[in-house]
């Protein structure tokens, strides 16, 4: 894209241009701004080391931020954040204009193909063993609980089949992954 290359050289050094620092975009419809695995450990580590960070997240921007931060609204109904949320996260992120899309939700999932067609690598942030947590999730019914974690565990073959990379939160999780 455009002569960009993922470097990993500090901004405003002489030995790299600015324009050629990657872009980066950490997208999470469910977890907020705030959350600091992926602010701190993320993002703002990222951005130290000179790449050019976004983070959209729900809740409020902390004001502490190195890179930018697009704050939002969090949905009070999960059916509306689960289907529209992902949307408007990732409408966001493109706007930015990314070379890497690290996604923190399975209900960004869906959008992998859509980030991959614009030329934009992505990595998903494998957080849980999604059909295991979906069945114990207590507002599914047992029959649709069921249902749910076979559709998770498609979504699982997903990533596997269209990301560029997993990063997985345990062992455990990873083997579920064979890009992990």
């Amino acid at each position: 894209r455009s002569g960009r290359r993922l470097r990993t050289g500090r901004r405003g050094t002489d030995e790299q241009d600015p324009k050629l620092n990657p872009r980066i975009a950490h997208v999470s419809s469910v977890h907020p701004a705030t959350d600091a695995r992926i602010f701190e450990k993320e993002c703002s580590t990222l951005a130290r080391s000179g790449y050019d960070v976004l983070l959209v997240a729900t809740g409020d921007a902390p004001s502490e931020a190195d890179f930018r931060v697009v704050a939002l609204k969090r949905a009070s109904m999960r059916p509306v954040r689960m289907m529209l949320g992902g949307a408007r996260a990732i409408r966001q992120a493109l706007r930015f204009r990314p070379d890497l899309v690290h996604l923190h939700d399975p209900e960004l999932i869906p959008f992998i193909l859509l980030l991959r067609a614009r030329g934009i690598r992505v990595v998903f942030d494998a957080h849980e063993d999604i059909p295991a947590t979906i069945l114990l999730k207590p507002y599914f019914g047992p029959r649709l609980a069921r249902v749910m974690a076979w559709f998770g565990r498609m979504l699982t073959g997903a990533v596997d089949h269209t990301a560029n990379g997993v990063i997985a939160a345990t062992p455990a999780i990873s083997k579920a992954y064979t890009r992990a």
